[in-house]
């Protein structure tokens, strides 16, 4: 799942929680690095009349109290700056994953491999996987994504 789950109340969150890809003793990777992305995005127009009120505003958001109250205790997000929520008005899952966050590794983790390849291949990529879902070859699969990326990549 993703973080758009960790403010919901379903009825099967208590039997829901976070924790650590486990270590492969021997293995390359560290728990600490993450596959993330960014959730949230607000964008202001180069249209915007006021763009001094707009970046006013955005910057208000990021405050720490305002990340605090309107994006973690509120909406169930992580803000982009260090909070710590009252435990009484954010979930239990929430306050598990924040705290894995806090051994974060950001300098190695990742991001979404559709989100990393762009709109175009990345499509294909989500295609593709799908595709082998539903039982075409991988081979063939990702033969067609090569197809989809060479030319993408000739723009």
């Amino acid at each position: 799942m993703g973080c758009w789950y960790l403010s919901t109340q379903s009825p099967v969150k208590k039997y829901v929680g976070a924790f650590k890809w486990p270590a492969i003793e021997g293995g390359k990777g560290n728990v600490n690095n993450f596959l993330a992305g960014i959730e949230q995005v607000i964008a202001v127009s180069s249209n915007c009349k006021n763009k001094q009120a707009a970046a006013a505003w955005l910057k208000l958001l990021s405050e720490q109290r305002y990340a605090k109250d309107l994006l973690a205790e509120k909406a169930g997000y992580f803000p982009t700056v260090k909070v710590n929520p009252d435990p009484k008005k954010v979930t239990g899952l929430y306050l598990e994953v924040l705290n894995l966050l806090k051994d974060q590794n950001t300098k190695d983790s990742f991001t979404y491999y559709d989100v990393m390849f762009g709109p175009i291949i990345g499509d294909g990529f989500n295609n593709t996987i799908q595709s082998i879902y539903l039982g075409k070859d991988p081979v063939e699969a990702f033969k067609k994504l090569a197809e989809i990326a060479k030319k993408e990549m000739k723009k």
